[in-house]
């Protein structure tokens, strides 16, 4: 299912609730409003930008909303609340997509907190929010 101009809904939710019964489609009104646009405007900078691959039968089931049981990341992440994702891009590193929002700021206005990319080594963690107040904030687990 489409869920903004170049994400599937697939990679953005791990999948026991995309293919819970009680769930299914209806797992995107968990995901916080501002991701789409957010997201899409990284794709748009950084090209093809990988999220969670498990649908292609990949490793990454935990990089966008978890499971409320998920071992994966501290009890209280944004992932558990729709609102973080690890982004993997593959026509650029890294650290250019990095530091690319840091200095742009100004063009991901619903970005409010990043992991230092120091500990991210292989993504970089996002947090969506509602328009932020002042600087993204940059923190370390």
């Amino acid at each position: 299912m489409k869920y903004s101009e170049h994400f599937d809904l697939k990679e953005l939710v791990h999948p026991d609730i995309y293919n819970h019964p009680a769930i299914g489609a209806r797992c995107a009104d968990f995901i916080h409003p501002n991701t789409g646009e957010t997201l899409d405007l990284l794709r748009e900078y950084a090209g093809t930008i990988t999220i969670n691959d498990w649908m292609y039968a990949g490793s990454y089931l935990n990089s966008g909303l978890r499971t409320p049981d998920s071992s994966t990341g501290a009890l209280f992440s944004a992932h558990r609340f729709g609102c973080g994702f690890d982004l993997k891009p593959r026509q650029i590193s890294n650290e250019k997509l990095y530091y690319h929002i840091l200095n742009n700021q100004e063009k991901y206005p619903f970005i409010s907190r990043m992991e230092g990319i120091d500990h991210t080594p292989g993504w970089v963690h996002v947090e969506i929010t509602s328009k932020r107040d002042g600087e993204i904030v940059i923190f370390n687990p």
